[in-house]
């Protein structure tokens, strides 16, 4: 695995890859295995720096079709076996302290689409969460903006024209699509 696309806002939970789980996984599960993405891209979502996300989409697989600017996609596991082995037990605990990182660091917009990426609302920090749920087109101008907030979409009820209103609200960007 290549680490050197990760950028260096990420430091802090590079210690992660030292302990003794991720060490055994990566000398003794990986070597035996085909597996994707390709070493030299597992990292590559770590490429954006911290300071620039925007909005995080947790899913299951990667969106690799979704590249813009501020959309953070991280994968529930960042590997997976060329026959669909999970690997997400090997990921979980790193998942979990980037979900946390990213929320402490840079309070942004969480997209959890699905009944696994929504158990991570827990690794958010509890007095940061703002469950966007139950707004309609009227209502959802009514949302507080702080920004110590980690905004939570979840389910079916992402819609972007929401996003794109509470990022204005906080002074970013609009997202184009996803």
């Amino acid at each position: 695995m290549n680490f050197n696309s990760i950028h260096y806002s990420w430091k802090p939970l590079l210690s992660e890859f030292n302990t003794d789980a991720f060490l055994y996984f990566k000398n003794e599960v990986l070597p035996k295995e085909k597996y994707y993405p390709e070493a030299d891209e597992v990292f590559r979502v770590f490429s954006m720096p911290v300071s620039e996300i925007k909005v995080v989409l947790i899913a299951r697989e990667e969106a690799s079709s979704i590249i813009q600017e501020g959309l953070f996609c991280l994968r529930m596991s960042l590997t997976y076996g060329a026959d669909n082995t999970d690997h997400s037990q090997y990921w979980e605990q790193f998942i979990k302290k980037v979900i946390y990182f990213i929320a402490r660091s840079n309070p942004c917009i969480w997209l959890l689409p699905t009944t696994k990426s929504q158990s991570y609302t827990a690794n958010l920090p509890a007095k940061t969460i703002f469950n966007v749920m139950k707004y309609d087109d009227e209502t959802i101008y009514q949302i507080p903006v702080n920004v110590d907030y980690n905004y939570v979409f979840k389910g079916t009820y992402i819609n972007l024209k929401h996003i794109n209103i509470l990022l204005k609200k906080r002074g970013k960007t609009e997202l184009l699509k996803f």
